[in-house]
């Protein structure tokens, strides 16, 4: 589990776990909202399903345009309007908010465009637009679509749209380099820093109070996941 924060982290153990899935493998919801994907990650889940194996579902979503892939030349002017004006409301309200565009597995990348370059993209145009609609209305979007331009990779993926801890310790990196200072208050930066160097390559930080049992190739890419 990745605790970010500079304050002291939340404690858990398996006396807290009060969902099914909890307690059978320790996978589900975590108090601040996070997803552990925990007998997916280790390969114990006996129902894992054979067509998140090589991000093979989501890149069949993407080739039938569907679930969340669907094309388009340009994004809708009207709704990122919309969009503008819910951000007002909930700046104007005190809170300080980060927009970015998650990222999503490079194979699926790679499939959706011949070209890495967003800017290219005639089927998914309307990414870059979103990004330059809401810009020129005063709202910064980051755009980390892309994970290997912030050293990210394959291998740190739970699935074709799920980065795990250490993509998101990229992100949060990512996006303070990229001026996001309001992050600087509340991101303990040196730990962030020591999580990507040590644990670059897997999908879950390593953390005993929810398992002690080694990630594994469960994507069966041939990752080469440390010891750790």
């Amino acid at each position: 589990m990745l605790h970010v924060s500079k304050g002291e982290a939340w404690k858990h153990d398996n006396s807290c776990s009060i969902g099914i899935r909890a307690l059978e493998d320790n996978s589900g919801f975590a108090p601040d909202g996070s997803h552990y994907y925990t007998s997916t990650i280790t390969g114990t889940d006996p129902k894992r399903r054979r067509s998140y194996v090589k991000f093979e579902e989501t890149i069949e979503r993407v080739r039938k345009r569907t679930g969340g892939f669907q094309r388009a030349g340009r994004a809708n002017k009207e709704l990122l309007l919309i969009v503008a004006k819910m951000l007002q409301k909930i700046q104007s309200q005190g809170i300080k908010v980060v927009a970015f565009l998650p990222p999503v597995a490079p194979p699926v990348i790679d499939v959706m465009t011949d070209s890495r370059s967003l800017y290219q993209w005639n089927n998914y145009r309307y990414i870059k637009d979103i990004v330059d609609g809401l810009a020129r209305e005063g709202y910064k979007v980051h755009n980390l679509f892309d994970s290997t331009e912030y050293g990210s990779g394959t291998c740190e993926f739970v699935d074709g749209i799920h980065g795990g801890d250490v993509t998101y310790a990229r992100i949060l990196r990512a996006m303070v380099a990229n001026g996001e200072k309001s992050l600087r208050e509340f991101i303990n930066l040196p730990y962030i820093d020591s999580v990507i160097k040590k644990y670059q390559g897997l999908a879950m930080i390593p953390d005993a109070r929810v398992t002690t049992q080694k990630e594994v190739d469960f994507l069966e890419l041939d990752c080469k996941k440390m010891e750790y």
